[in-house]
């Protein structure tokens, strides 16, 4: 994506005067919730520009929609414990050819303390304990690859000579490296889950700006998966660990909110027309983020602002600041809701 010169102006200035440096923290900025971010997420954008543009996508996307409505309008989910889905995954450490637990290719450790992180969320384990639910999702390491093999489920390649992955990492516009970065590493979507730690999106130097992203259910199977830099990857809020994560990512909620739209999940403020405007909440099945149990709200561009009221229904903002699929900062996002649950 190419940031017109002045939202990178606008950045800057964030950047010079947050303690965190994070692009979506605006304390000192006034009505930041009436101002148009750079996201954090990209996958808004990328939905949007499939959807477009990809009659396929748009197709398998919209019948997608229409039969996990149905599921849920026809088959409400029992009460108590199911089956716990497990999910295998590979990770795709897409590094610069530096050794193993260096720079971009980041060590073993980090990548199990993500995803241990991520069981954790997803089952509702402490610290993602609060009034969340347990989604009765986990993650695990494939133990054979594609061809039989036995694998520890991390497959690290050496991108910095493909295209200009060098210089700007995996891109999805201009250059668009995308498919011809993915193509160096990914594993069959119908018995895998993708994910590609890479050194940078769009030339973000590994900063600020989007994180990590992924496609909804629907996508084809030369893109489906997540994208996430390397350093937005893995749970270390002290800093005791050693990880390779910034201060601002260093709670591993990059990676929970990403696999969230791996499973149909939409950002709670969903329909805020980019952080302007209260989305539409006519029918809360079918409009916003589509779970009744999120309000309608504008995405927050704060840190954790508790005690403060949602102008979209004067209620408080303490009832979506602590959710997953939120803006908020990483520190106060710890929970699901039980209607995201049903719809993953």
């Amino acid at each position: 994506m190419r940031i017109p010169q002045h939202l990178i102006l606008l950045f800057i200035v964030i950047t010079l005067f947050s303690e965190s440096g994070y692009s979506q923290n605006l304390n000192s900025l006034p009505n930041h919730t009436n101002t148009i971010l750079p996201e954090k997420c990209g996958t808004d954008l990328l939905h949007q520009r499939m959807f477009n543009n990809n009659p396929v996508y748009k197709q398998n996307w919209e019948d997608i929609q229409r039969r996990v409505e149905q599921e849920i309008a026809n088959n409400p989910q029992p009460a108590g414990n199911r089956a716990v889905l497990t999910v295998p995954i590979v990770f795709h450490v897409m590094h610069l050819g530096e050794a193993e637990g260096n720079g971009t290719n980041i060590s073993y450790e980090q990548l199990l303390a993500g995803l241990q992180s991520l069981n954790d969320a997803y089952r509702g384990i402490a610290p993602y304990n609060s009034s969340g639910v347990d989604m009765e999702i986990e993650f695990c390491l494939a133990s054979q690859d594609p061809f039989g093999n036995p694998t520890n489920g991390v497959n690290r390649v050496d991108a910095s000579g493909t295209s200009d992955y060098g210089t700007n990492g995996l891109t999805t516009s201009g250059t668009n490296n995308e498919t011809t970065i993915k193509a160096l590493s990914k594993w069959p979507n119908t018995d895998y889950y993708n994910i590609w730690v890479v050194s940078e999106i769009e030339g973000n130097n590994a900063g600020g700006g989007t994180q990590g992203f992924a496609y909804f259910p629907g996508a084809g199977s030369s893109v489906d998966g997540t994208v996430i830099l390397f350093n937005s990857i893995g749970y270390d809020p002290t800093g005791s660990r050693c990880l390779n994560v910034k201060s601002f990512t260093n709670r591993n909620i990059t990676f929970i909110h990403e696999l969230g739209h791996a499973f149909g999940l939409f950002h709670t403020f969903q329909g805020d027309g980019g952080g302007g405007s209260c989305p539409t909440n006519g029918n809360c099945a079918t409009d916003g983020d589509r779970c009744c149990d999120t309000p309608p709200h504008i995405r927050s561009s704060s840190n954790c602002p508790t005690g403060t009221t949602n102008p979209c229904t004067g209620t408080s903002r303490d009832l979506h600041i602590h959710n997953f699929m939120e803006y908020t900062s990483d520190d106060c996002q710890t929970e699901f809701t039980a209607d995201q649950k049903t719809r993953a």
